[in-house]
């Protein structure tokens, strides 16, 4: 079936995962994959196809793939070297132990996979807020590699509402819709319960989307988060087998790949800096949190080491108090941020003086960790015309990439500043879904050369952090193999006391070698003269075509 029509079908299939689970042979067999990850051309490629329902085990009959140098075998497993640029029609077929059938198909994309170090699709990511809206389009239509756990139900104190008796099932449902997609989970790890909280009476903490008070504390008992930090890596560990697991299907809950320490501690809500428990001393406070990233990190290293610790989101502020304080981690796999506009000057632009004040924090004490943006966009404040919100989304993208972040990921797919349109049949991208589709296009594949503005001389400056007036023209230089070069543009030009001109353009000039330009549409123009005009919305210079661009 179309993917289109396919959408409505997968959602009564989720429906029922997200149900208390009865004996597998009591549901309806159904294939469980809703979308296959991209696969970049010459190298080796490996997908697991995953089914629900009916009587294990399952046989699996794959067609479509002739020409792309992949194969499938009976247990699901597709993997080779693809070799041929392309959009696959891939049909599959699973048969049950009882003769049962279900059908599904995808859109398997093989594209330009560039030079070593080029942007692969785990640098993409979304948000996705409920089980019903999980993001059921082909990887051509957004490539992200990974999702982000937050707002969804599944934190600590949602999760083990009652000591000793945690509820796994929303959890489940997510870590195996995300695994049968080949899509990487990030769990943040936060919110204490009630009964755990050394401040159960806190209503600090209710300010914010949170509902319990106390969950913006430290626990009263270190070992209560202890005991669920283990419950939970054991759970989910991408090494070994896991808790309920059996050899034969070692993974069998899903996988958690990524674990964020806390959701966004500068803020009182998410943690109250003066807790009753320290005396309301913020100093002794640090040292508690300190403390929560010290026994995260540990407790997870030892059961997953393959798994990837990332600090909780900060600013240069709170990054400042927190790497102050004696004990701090200095080794986390990832520094994370957030990113969102001021009311008053809504553009992505901002977020570079924001990470450089962190890039200068992290020089301060030592820190080599790679970034990461765990969540971001442009969240109340979009700007009033879709054509400008598909820009945004577009630039924001392109300079999370230009500030070299190992990922970027949106909020939200559906909800705030949406991606998609789920409140159309069978769905639809919104306009800042479509900036974010293209640019995704041109990024992926690439290597990032340089970025940066241009003087007041109109002089290319290679350095983006020095990129932090807001106003001028923007570049980002992308590479690839067999003599590519691409140069993505825009201007921006901020009102003064607040605002933007959205319609603001400049005449920029064309460097040499560059005969093309694509805009936000995926529209090609041939480049005439010496010079262009430029605005808000990017454009993307080249020499040549990229190599297999649909």
């Amino acid at each position: 079936m179309l993917w289109q029509q396919r959408l409505v079908f997968i959602g009564l299939i989720i429906t029922v995962l997200a149900m208390s689970t009865p004996s597998p042979a009591t549901t309806q067999l159904a294939v469980l994959t809703t979308r296959m990850p991209v696969a970049p051309a010459n190298r080796h490629y490996s997908f697991q196809l995953y089914a629900t329902g009916g009587t294990a085990p399952y046989t699996w009959t794959v067609n479509g793939l002739q020409g792309s140098g992949l194969s499938a075998n009976s247990g699901g497993t597709i993997s080779g070297t693809p070799n041929r640029f392309g959009n696959y029609n891939v049909q599959i077929t699973v048969q049950d132990a009882s003769q049962e059938k279900a059908d599904g198909s995808f859109i398997l994309t093989v594209y330009d996979g560039g030079l070593p170090g080029a942007i692969s699709d785990h640098f993409f990511g979304v948000h996705v807020l409920s089980t019903s809206d999980w993001p059921q389009v082909p990887s051509e239509v957004n490539p992200f590699g990974v999702v982000r756990l937050w707002d969804t139900g599944t934190a600590w104190a949602q999760i083990e509402r009652v000591q000793g008796s945690p509820r796994w099932d929303l959890l489940d449902t997510y870590t195996k819709l995300a695994q049968a997609d080949g899509v990487g989970v990030l769990y943040v790890l936060g919110l204490t319960p009630t009964w755990a909280s050394s401040d159960p009476q806190d209503t600090t903490c209710t300010e914010g989307k949170n509902v319990e008070p106390g969950s913006c504390d430290a626990p009263a008992d270190w070992q209560t988060f202890d005991d669920f930090v283990t419950t939970l890596v054991s759970r989910y560990t991408e090494t070994g087998v896991q808790t309920g697991c059996t050899v034969t299907n070692p993974q069998c809950n899903g996988t958690i790949r990524i674990y964020e320490l806390w959701n966004e501690p500068y803020i009182v809500h998410m943690w109250n800096p003066a807790q009753k428990q320290y005396n309301y001393d913020p100093n002794l406070t640090m040292q508690a949190f300190v403390k929560m990233t010290q026994d995260a990190q540990q407790i997870i290293k030892s059961i997953d080491p393959q798994a990837v610790v990332a600090s909780p989101p900060g600013t240069a502020e709170f990054f400042g108090q927190y790497w102050a304080t004696p004990g701090a981690v200095t080794n986390f796999d990832r520094v994370d941020m957030h990113a969102y506009p001021l009311p008053s000057i809504p553009v992505p632009e901002l977020m570079i003086h924001q990470t450089a004040q962190v890039v200068d924090v992290m020089k301060k004490y030592q820190i080599t960790s790679p970034l990461m943006n765990t969540e971001g966009s442009y969240g109340h404040f979009p700007p009033k015309l879709e054509v400008d919100q598909a820009a945004y989304a577009a630039r924001y993208v392109l300079l999370e990439a230009a500030m070299k972040m190992r990922k970027s990921l949106w909020y939200t797919w559906t909800g705030l500043a949406p991606l998609w349109d789920s409140t159309k049949q069978p769905g639809a991208l919104t306009s800042g879904g479509g900036g974010y589709q293209e640019v995704a296009a041109w990024l992926l594949g690439a290597n990032m050369l340089s970025s940066g503005c241009l003087d007041k001389s109109g002089n290319f400056q290679a350095n983006i952090y020095l990129c932090t007036g807001w106003n001028g023209t923007y570049i980002v230089n992308l590479g690839r193999g067999q003599g590519y070069k691409g140069q993505v543009v825009w201007f921006l030009n901020t009102v003064q006391g607040g605002g933007v001109d959205w319609r603001a353009t400049t005449t920029y000039k064309v460097p040499a070698g560059f005969t093309q330009y694509v805009d936000l549409n995926g529209n090609v123009h041939r480049i005439s003269g010496s010079t262009i005009m430029v605005g808000d919305s990017p454009i993307l210079l080249q020499n040549k075509t990229i190599a297999g661009q649909l």
